[in-house]
């Protein structure tokens, strides 16, 4: 049996930690782009019933539908794009690049309560780790090494 000092250790913690990291931001970018089709389906619903529909209710004629048509537009790109930050910043975390990008995610992420709030503490608590911060840099270090090399 191998013993394994407290670096040793700490390292293979930082490992799956990112590798879980990676994970839940798949799924949460995953979950967004879900969550942005859906945004659209309502949005195509809302155009159908009332591009089609004779409006006959002065209340209806006067509401600015176009307004609500451009919010629903912005919300579904606003979404579908965040969906796929979050699913690059899993990659660079599969890659252990680009680290305060992921930690950046990871913050906005904690805007969306509850599984983004946990998704961002959890990825804050995991990006300022030094031994993280270290890790990121000597594979900065040896991405540079190896475009030397080739």
């Amino acid at each position: 049996m191998e013993v394994i000092n407290k670096e040793g250790r700490q390292g293979i913690l930082d490992e799956e930690h990112l590798n879980l990291l990676s994970i839940f931001y798949f799924i949460f970018g995953g979950l967004s782009i879900f969550s942005s089709f859906i945004i659209l389906v309502y949005l195509t619903l809302f155009s159908a019933i009332f591009t089609k529909l004779p409006i006959k209710n002065n209340d209806i004629e006067d509401f600015p539908f176009e307004i609500l048509f451009s919010v629903f537009v912005a919300l579904f790109l606003f979404v579908f794009v965040y969906g796929i930050l979050l699913i690059v910043a899993g990659v660079n975390i599969r890659k252990k690049t680009k680290r305060v990008f992921s930690l950046v995610i990871g913050a906005m992420a904690m805007l969306s309560f509850p599984l983004g709030t946990a998704l961002g503490v959890f990825s804050i608590i995991v990006f300022t780790r030094s031994s993280v911060v270290e890790l990121y840099r000597l594979e900065a270090e040896r991405e540079k090494l190896s475009l030397f090399k080739g």
